[in-house]
């Protein structure tokens, strides 16, 4: 069968594969659960097909209507890249094209004014501590960002496969509405902790103009770049204090279950998130013990046995949306990228 004479549906997912937008991606996350290809064999099917499409990627619907155009995808936001210096623009388009999609919907569903001005580092860490926390941790700097008119976004069905590339997280400004959306792979909720404190120095420190994106494949403590050295020293602030303090290693070898119990007093007593402390160790170590980062991850699985992270910013994120905003194709679709359960 010549392309020519291909099904509708059947020559779309021919030419979104190529953008690395499986069959299986399209059908299972991009168009709901109620659609039949069959349906597209109609002109106006079909249509219906690529405005969803459309919407889902920011592809011109156009584009997509015609039968030989080709598909790029093509920036639907200005954004500023932090990178790796081997990693491409166009390696990170199909995520930030996706994730400029969500934050657009997600800033059009929440109800709250958006923040005209953001606080500093250390006036939301004495607000989140005089609410009785012990420390600031991904569990109470969520909510906070809410609570603020920012809403925290955790994407979990972004495509992968060959040459797909993923990044830690961006912030958006949309309509003037800041939209903090973290992507990295990871259930600890002291990783994802500091990438959500980055974002939000980002923000903060004004580098994301309105309607832009800033985006980062990688949130590097150790980057030279400018805005990332500001963002970084926002999120420090925020999480420790004005001091950082490291657990060091004093002689000896240290054990995980040492490190976990060492990590967990300091935080009581310096009101810093163990979790934060024990990544901290292992940033600080890095080259003078090889498994530093090893050692930490098994420190940090003493401490939280059953990691949670995702699931903290999806709760939020569930009961912080107003969902009668969105249609019922807007709500799936969101469901679907951030793997928030919907109904009873």
């Amino acid at each position: 069968m010549t392309a020519a004479t291909l099904k509708p549906m059947t020559a779309l997912y021919k030419r979104l594969s190529h953008l690395g937008l499986t069959r299986s991606y399209v059908r299972s996350t991009l168009l709901p659960s109620w659609w039949n290809d069959d349906v597209a064999d109609e002109e106006s099917g079909f249509a219906h097909a690529a405005m969803l499409v459309a919407k889902h990627t920011g592809l011109p619907v156009e584009r997509l209507l015609a039968p030989n155009g080709k598909l790029e995808l093509l920036a639907t936001a200005p954004a500023k890249f932090k990178k790796a210096a081997n990693v491409r623009d166009e390696d990170l388009a199909l995520a930030r094209s996706l994730m400029t999609q969500v934050a657009q919907m997600v800033a059009s569903a929440v109800a709250s004014p958006a923040p005209k001005r953001l606080p500093s580092a250390d006036a939301i860490r004495q607000a989140i501590l005089r609410r009785g926390a012990p420390w600031v941790g991904l569990e109470h700097l969520v909510p906070f960002c809410w609570s603020l008119g920012i809403p925290v976004v955790f994407l979990a069905a972004l495509p992968t496969g060959k040459g797909i590339k993923k990044m830690d997280g961006m912030a958006a400004l949309v309509a003037g509405r800041p939209v903090i959306l973290i992507a990295r792979d990871s259930k600890q909720p002291s990783w994802l902790l500091f990438i959500l404190a980055h974002e939000l120095g980002h923000l903060a420190a004004g580098h994301v103009p309105v309607n832009e994106v800033l985006i980062d494949q990688h949130v590097d403590r150790g980057s030279d770049d400018r805005e990332e050295k500001e963002a970084n020293s926002f999120a420090i602030e925020l999480i420790c204090g004005r001091k950082v303090s490291y657990v060091s290693q004093r002689g000896g070898r240290i054990s995980a279950a040492s490190l976990a119990r060492s990590a967990l007093a300091r935080a009581h007593e310096q009101q810093v998130d163990p979790g934060h402390i024990v990544l901290n160790f292992a940033h600080s170590m890095k080259g003078a013990m090889t498994p530093a980062f090893a050692l930490a991850q098994a420190a940090l699985k003493i401490l939280q046995p059953k990691p949670c992270g995702p699931e903290t910013i999806q709760g939020a994120f569930r009961e912080g949306l107003d969902w009668d905003r969105l249609s019922d194709d807007e709500q799936e679709f969101l469901s679907k990228m951030t793997g928030v359960r919907l109904g009873g």
